[in-house]
């Protein structure tokens, strides 16, 4: 069995872009992807393709998972302790979301928690998360819940400028982040994603 570091360096292998945003920090890689690539769109969608060790497992480089640890340290472990625990989890989200209930918080960390220890390891559970392409519908409704801060049910422009800025953007990055790449499935071009919208950025 190979050990965590030769899982994750993989030092043979390629460097993983974040998905969210899904990513700063940043659990929701494409707004991680953006910091990391600027607005080059095209690549910032293929960079959500992976290339994976033998057994599955993600290959990174060591200056990505450098990365990754400087941001798991910022925005989920203030202790530096290796871990995020529930509280520390709800406060990133928070940033997201600032109303966002306990019940989410936890349904949050379960769905990352593979050793269910209640909290989110820095390895291999965050590693895992911001390396490997989470395009599930549970992924795409967990995400979509999050950044809609009022609940109606849609996503606005304005709503996912808000979360960008909030998680580090300049106000310029994130307008040209959510126009660029969000809103490109905004299918009627009424400045509001339907989650039917908002899911095809995970290929459903």
């Amino acid at each position: 069995m190979r050990s965590w570091l030769t899982t994750f360096l993989c030092l043979t292998g390629t460097l993983i872009a974040a998905h969210g945003l899904r990513h700063s920090a940043h659990l929701e890689k494409p707004l991680t992807d953006t910091l990391n690539h600027g607005t080059d769109y095209q690549t910032i969608f293929l960079n959500r393709q992976i290339r994976s060790a033998s057994d599955g497992l993600p290959c990174v480089s060591v200056s990505f998972l450098t990365e990754l640890k400087e941001r798991f340290v910022r925005w989920l472990d203030h202790n530096n302790d290796g871990q995020s625990t529930f509280d520390e989890v709800k406060n990133y989200i928070r940033r997201f979301k600032a109303g966002v209930t306990d019940d989410v918080v936890a349904a949050f960390i379960k769905r990352r928690d593979s050793n269910g220890n209640g909290a989110l390891d820095f390895v291999p559970e965050y590693v895992q998360d911001m390396s490997v392409p989470d395009n599930t519908p549970e992924g795409a409704t967990e995400w979509f819940r999050l950044h809609d801060t009022n609940d109606d049910g849609l996503v606005t422009q304005s709503e996912l400028e808000n979360v960008a800025i909030a998680i580090g953007m300049s106000p310029e990055d994130a307008a040209a982040t959510v126009q660029g790449y969000y809103m490109s499935s905004d299918l009627d071009k009424d400045g509001k994603l339907t989650f039917d919208e908002f899911k095809k950025l995970y290929t459903l």
